[in-house]
């Protein structure tokens, strides 16, 4: 099951891949800024290729930068869930410990039903925390 811990992770990793596509074309061109290609047709198909190559980066950009945001959101519903599981267990143990003192009273109270007061009813189990979704009970 992946992690939360996972999910930070490849979400960091996904937001600097962003970054670094976003520095590609920053120094090629620059270059042209300086002068170093000036005027004409090669001028003219370097703007043209750097322009289709920044929009096609730029795409990726944003996929990779959806993908972060999917591992944050991933990353926060696995704390939300992992939280709401030691709750359960927490209430699981109360109940537990309840449950043996409401069974040796109930006991008791049969046998000496004059001395012994009843236990009330039996004591609730805790709700279980929602399955959680596929992907994170994916191995």
């Amino acid at each position: 099951m992946p992690s939360q811990n996972d999910f930070e992770r490849a979400a960091g990793v996904f937001a600097r891949s962003a970054d670094h596509i976003d520095e590609l074309l920053t120094d090629p061109r620059r270059l042209l800024g300086e002068g170093v290609v000036r005027g004409g047709l090669l001028s003219i198909e370097l703007n043209m290729l750097f322009d289709e190559a920044r929009g096609t980066l730029d795409r990726h950009a944003t996929e990779l930068r959806d993908l972060a945001l999917t591992c944050r959101d991933r990353a926060y519903a696995c704390a939300a869930y992992q939280s709401q599981l030691r709750s359960f267990e927490a209430a699981s143990d109360d109940y537990q410990t309840e449950l043996r003192r409401w069974a040796a009273t109930s006991e008791a109270h049969e046998q000496e039903p004059s001395v012994i007061a009843s236990p009330g009813p039996r004591p609730t189990p805790p709700a279980a925390p929602a399955v959680p979704p596929q992907w994170m009970s994916a191995s």
